[in-house]
C-alpha cells in the first residue's frame, strides 16, 4: 500500500507542476512526499531523509534558471554557479 501511495505521488507530482503552487499548498506537498519517502526508506531499513535549507535554496536557484533556459541539466553555463557546490556556496 505504501509503495502504491508513493508510485501514485510520483506521478502526479508532473501534473501539479503545470499550474502554480501556493507556498503552504508546496509546503504541504513537500512534507507529505517526505513522509512517504521517509517510511519507506524505514521499512527498508535506511536512514530517514532529512531537508536542509541550503540545498532547497541551491535547488530552487537551479530550478529557476532550468526554467528560463528552457533545458534540464545538472549544471549551468554560468561560470560562478556551475555546479552544485557553487550554488550551494551562493546560497549559504
Amino acid at each position: 500500500m505504501l509503495k502504491k501511495s508513493l508510485l501514485l505521488l510520483l506521478i502526479s507530482l508532473p501534473l501539479l507542476s503545470f499550474r502554480q503552487l501556493s507556498p503552504t499548498n508546496k509546503e504541504l506537498l513537500r512534507n507529505e512526499l517526505a513522509d512517504s519517502i521517509n517510511a519507506l526508506r524505514i521499512s527498508l531499513e535506511l536512514p530517514a531523509l532529512v531537508f536542509r535549507d541550503t540545498l532547497q535554496k541551491a535547488a530552487d536557484f537551479h530550478s529557476v534558471y532550468m526554467a528560463k533556459n528552457k533545458i534540464l541539466s545538472h549544471d549551468e553555463n554560468l561560470r560562478k554557479y556551475e555546479t552544485l557546490k557553487d550554488r550551494m556556496e551562493f546560497s549559504c
